[in-house]
């Protein structure tokens, strides 16, 4: 006869029987939901590689014919194509896609997003307190337009933003100036500038050296172009180019559009913009998660940028670099500069947030790795550059083999014209 004690070892028996029976069903349930899911991510990552390779198969022909495949260098490039009715729409994370120029381009930035972004940035209650480096950029931009010592009757002005162009050019260089933008909002907040700068300095319109040029204001992405040939005198670009897709179709439309003899005159952000930053959040993410996304936009090379304008049917082109330094409180004024000017990450591959944790070490990493006692400071790297649409008249360079001197006697010629001449005695 079973006691009462029986009963209960009996129940605990069964007890530990069922806890393992469930835990042998959940062992086996997880294991087979992960050999599914590895199944499935393999299935996934052979369509992706077959959907490459078509993309790739098709970009053959196109090499082959004469166009060239632009991927994105060590910074990201832009794109344009000669009209929006010409070439179909880059898709999103669809690999190449093809131009009306014959080859195939790298869809790398988000343009949706870049224009919510200047939008966003242009209604701002303190957008003129981040107006201080777009400014200082377009001065030297007009700088270098003022030192060809020529009157342009029309200029553009591609990609204006807030109108940082229109505010210190004047009717000393150009009469009309046409400026473009595929943000609204920036368009209204340039007007509203432009009209703003003409109120407060009470210029005078017949005055050449401080009237500015007629401003026209025109909705129009960089990357669908509507100007006719031969229709502009000059073109200015000042930190907008770094979001196109297509660099090289941009730099074709503007060499179609400029009439023979005519300037392209811009500015860039080059690959070591923002390299202090870009480094405390790859460590900071290292250090956290194993691993790191890209959280800063890539840039173009300086020297891709000469290749691009000569490959575009430029000439005598000229680049330089200028570097310059901001300093900031801390690592989080910064990032709300960045946002104030419309230069958040806009890259197809961007995630959406930084969790707290990176970006508090983050800020710590960049202190100690940049900072100084009361700041920190952020590297913006400019690319100037200067392009001619070829004109008969241009100086042309000599041929080679025509010169008449060698730098390896450059020491002797230099001695013969400073050493005195003799007169002869008498």
């Amino acid at each position: 006869m079973m006691t009462k004690l029986d009963y209960i070892w009996m129940l605990c028996f069964c007890s530990d029987c069922l806890f393992v029976s469930v835990s042998v069903f959940f062992f086996f349930l997880s294991t087979a939901a992960m050999l599914l899911q590895r199944a499935a991510l393999r299935l996934f990552s052979a369509s992706q590689a077959r959907r490459c390779t078509r993309a790739l198969s098709g970009a053959v022909p196109a090499l082959q014919s004469g166009g060239q495949q632009q991927a994105p260098p060590g910074a990201g490039v832009g794109s344009t194509t000669s009209s929006p009715s010409s070439a179909a729409a880059p898709t999103p994370g669809a690999g190449p896609a093809p131009t009306a120029f014959g080859y195939n381009i790298m869809n790398v930035f988000d343009r949706a997003a870049k224009t919510m972004q200047r939008d966003r940035a242009a209604r701002r209650a303190d957008a003129a307190d981040h107006d201080q480096l777009r400014d200082y950029t377009a001065g030297v931009v007009v700088d270098r337009l003022f030192d060809i010592t020529r009157r342009f009757p029309t200029v553009l002005d591609l990609g204006c933003g807030a109108g940082h162009i229109a505010g210190v050019i004047t009717k000393e260089v150009a009469d009309k100036l046409i400026q473009t933008d595929l943000s609204e909002g920036m368009l209204r907040r340039a007007q509203r500038r432009y009209e703003d700068h003409l109120r407060e300095k009470q210029l005078d319109a017949s005055d050449a050296e401080t009237a500015p040029p007629l401003v026209e204001s025109r909705l129009m992405d960089e990357e669908h172009m509507t100007f006719e040939p031969n229709s502009l005198d000059a073109v200015v670009s000042s930190l907008s180019l770094h979001w196109v897709n297509d660099l090289p179709g941009v730099f074709r439309q503007l060499h179609r559009a400029l009439k023979p003899d005519g300037a392209f005159v811009g500015a860039m952000f080059g690959t070591e913009t923002l390299r202090e930053l870009r480094s405390a959040l790859q460590v900071a993410e290292q250090e956290r998660r194993g691993g790191f996304h890209p959280h800063i936009s890539p840039f173009t090379d300086s020297r891709d940028i000469g290749n691009l304008l000569t490959r575009a049917g430029f000439t005598l082109t000229t680049i330089d670099v200028d570097e310059v330094t901001i300093s900031y409180p801390s690592m989080m004024e910064l990032m709300l500069d960045l946002q104030g000017m419309a230069e958040n990450n806009a890259s197809w591959n961007r995630v959406p947030f930084l969790n707290r944790e990176s970006m508090l070490a983050a800020g710590a990493i960049y202190q100690h790795m940049y900072g100084t006692k009361d700041a920190i400071p952020a590297s913006f790297q400019i690319v100037h550059f200067i392009g001619w649409k070829p004109s008969p008249n241009q100086p042309k360079p000599a041929k080679r083999g025509s010169a008449t001197a060698s730098f390896a006697n450059l020491d002797q010629l230099s001695q013969q014209q400073a050493a005195p001449s003799e007169t002869p005695k008498s």
